[in-house]
């Protein structure tokens, strides 16, 4: 329940980059999609570097032989996997949906800017 805390609180922190103001909202849009991408990338590094998979791979009723660990930066990843074919996350599942999320939306306001800004011609 808390990690869902955290999402609203990061969505929250990219919502007061937004602007209202006429020209500026795709500046706004720009800057909440990477606050957000950038914050995400955090949380999911720092549970990646913060897993232990000794202590969080045994659930309360063990299911033996977890055989692998797999972890990853970008997209940040932290799994236990076991022989029978079952994975165990580590990182919260909101975390890479909401980090390409605000990627794609930083991406697509940069792309906006552009072409608007050669729409406009040189500047003089």
């Amino acid at each position: 329940m808390g990690s869902w805390i955290i999402a609203v609180a990061i969505g929250a922190i990219g919502a007061l980059c937004l602007s209202f103001r006429t020209g500026a909202r795709l500046r706004g849009a720009l800057k909440a999609g990477l606050v957000i991408a950038v914050l995400c990338g955090l949380m999911g590094a720092g549970q990646v570097f913060f897993a232990d998979p000794a202590r969080m791979c045994d659930p309360l009723e063990p299911i033996p032989d977890w055989n692998r660990y797999e972890e990853r930066l970008f997209p940040p990843r932290a799994a236990c996997h076991w022989a029978d074919g079952r994975t165990y996350e580590l990182v919260s599942v909101w975390v890479n949906p909401m980090l390409f999320t605000a990627l794609g939306v930083a991406v697509v306001c940069l792309l906006a800017l552009a072409v608007s800004r050669y729409r406009k011609g040189p500047l003089h």
